[in-house]
């Protein structure tokens, strides 16, 4: 993370709460110390998949922002701008699609062999940006709970002539779940969180 243009590391606690009721559901993250949260809203689709229709973010030294997505009539609206097309179906929010990858994992094992790939629509607060996960071999990660299987799935590509990645490894002793998550944003700053 930068201040101010200058270096700076920050150690903070990050944790996920998750609610279903009915056919929506709601997550929150919230990492202490950064002050960086965010929230996803949403219904789940007759297969289980999440469907986004709210993500929200606060950033620090940032007000919070905000992004409604109207699948029916096909609209997303970010902030206060124009609303624009909405992305084909399958997109994901910033915070969902940690959580539907496991899904996806857990329902279908078959498509997670080493080098396949997955492409999915990430909505962030102000875009929505294709992004393609390759899935690598199976490997351990050093985690709060000791050494864990964990299969990464990782992305990277070009923001003008700055590189953006993410990786995010999903634990198969946790149904999946993601057990590190590892982010280099526009600007280089890094977060990096693992399971405590």
């Amino acid at each position: 993370m930068q201040l101010m243009g200058l270096p700076m590391t920050l150690h903070a606690r990050t944790s996920t709460r998750w609610r279903l009721d009915g056919g929506r559901y709601e997550m929150h993250l919230h990492m202490d110390t950064a002050e960086f949260d965010q929230s996803s809203y949403g219904t789940l689709d007759p297969d289980g998949a999440l469907v986004p229709d709210r993500y929200e973010e606060k950033r620090p030294f940032h007000s919070a922002e905000a992004v409604q997505i109207d699948w029916a009539h096909e609209r997303v609206q970010f902030g206060s701008a124009p609303p624009a097309r909405a992305p084909a179906p399958g997109a994901q929010d910033r915070l969902s699609l940690q959580f539907e990858l496991a899904r996806q994992r857990q329902r279908y094992p078959e498509r997670f062999v080493a080098g396949s790939t997955h492409e999915v629509n990430l909505i962030g607060t102000h875009d929505v940006d294709p992004w393609k996960f390759t899935v690598a071999e199976a490997e351990s990660i050093d985690t709060g709970r000791g050494p864990m299987r964990a299969v990464r799935m990782s992305a990277r590509r070009m923001v003008g002539t700055v590189e953006e990645s993410m990786e995010i490894w999903l634990g198969a002793d946790l149904q999946w779940m993601p057990i590190r998550i590892r982010i280099v944003d526009r600007k280089q700053s890094i977060i990096d969180s693992v399971l405590e």
